[in-house]
Parts: C-alpha cells; structure tokens; sequence
C-alpha cells in the first residue's frame, strides 16, 4: 500500500506531498513552487556565493524539473498524484500563487489577511 513506502519523484516537493499525505493533513498549500523560470531558489541576488553552490547551467526557460526532455515534467506527476492519491483520501491540494504553472490546474490558497 501507498500509505506504508515514501514516494518521490524529480523534486522534494512530490516527497512533501506524500508526507502531508501520510500525516493526515486535509491541505496541503505548495509555496514558492513557480516552475516558470530555470533558477533555483538560491540562485537569486548572489545566492551562488552565499551558498557556496555551482550554477545549475539551466538553458531552458523553464525550471529543470519541468524539463519534457528529462523525463515526466514534475507538473504532471503533481497532477496525477492529486487526483490518484491526495483527491480520494479528501485531501484539498493548492498553491500559494497564481504565477505558478501549478495554478493552471491547482487552486491558489486564499490566505486571510
């Protein structure tokens, strides 16, 4: 059974989704999960060297994940872990923004303010 393995796929996103899974919640929000652009978080205003990390050599102008050509685009793998997982077990899936290419399928969270 699904509930007893952990599953990931391309991102640690897919591996997030499975742990609110397992643990329950009823919501689970995506944050900071745009797709629309190569950069990772870190590479933002000198993240390179505040990190210590390499340049991901992105040439796309999407995000690797997304990328047809290195396998399923992690957006697709979302979507049907949503509706063959997260939308049987009653479990409401959202982003934190409509510029995410998530927004496409997924409903962005309305926060209170």
């Amino acid at each position: 059974a699904l509930s007893h393995h952990l599953i990931t796929f391309r991102a640690s996103v897919f591996l997030a989704m499975h742990l609110g899974f397992l643990g329950g919640w009823q919501r689970i929000v995506l944050a900071g999960i745009d797709m629309r652009s190569p950069k990772y978080f870190w590479e933002e205003q000198g993240g390179y060297t505040d990190y210590g990390l390499p340049s991901n050599d992105a040439v796309s102008s999407v995000h690797r994940t997304e990328e047809a050509s290195l396998g399923l685009p992690i957006s697709q793998a979302i979507e049907i872990f949503d509706h063959v997982l997260l939308q049987p077990a009653g479990i409401r899936l959202e982003v934190s923004s409509s510029y995410s290419l998530l927004s496409d399928f997924l409903p962005v969270h309305a926060f209170e303010t």
